[in-house]
């Protein structure tokens, strides 16, 4: 008894994100508010609008900021590790690619 209703617990669930979802991603698709709602079954606007939360730019700007942010710190920790790995612990630098490889095969003082 108590698994049947977990499963039937689990499905409505399922189906209630998927309304969700529909309510989210029909619009942007394109497709009319009432042909949604037919596909949803809500019987009235307000109803269908309270499952379509997603139709807020308030959510697209703060999406922007955060990849914004998240660039802007992968960019500050690149730079900390390639200034931590631009040491010379007083040895002579080399100043590009084909002097590294040279300095590796001891060619260089």
């Amino acid at each position: 008894m108590e698994k049947a209703q977990g499963e039937n617990r689990a499905f409505r669930s399922v189906a209630h994100d998927l309304r969700r979802s529909a309510a989210g991603n029909l619009p942007r698709a394109g497709r009319s508010e009432n042909i949604i709602m037919a596909i949803g079954a809500w019987q009235t606007p307000s109803v269908f609008k309270r499952y379509d939360i997603h139709d807020n730019p308030d959510n697209e700007l703060a999406l922007v900021a955060l990849e914004q942010k998240r660039i802007a710190d992968k960019a500050r920790l690149d730079a900390e590790r390639e200034a931590a790995n631009d040491h010379s612990f007083g040895h002579n630098q080399a100043s590009g690619p084909q002097q590294e490889a040279e300095a590796a095969r001891g060619m260089v003082n």
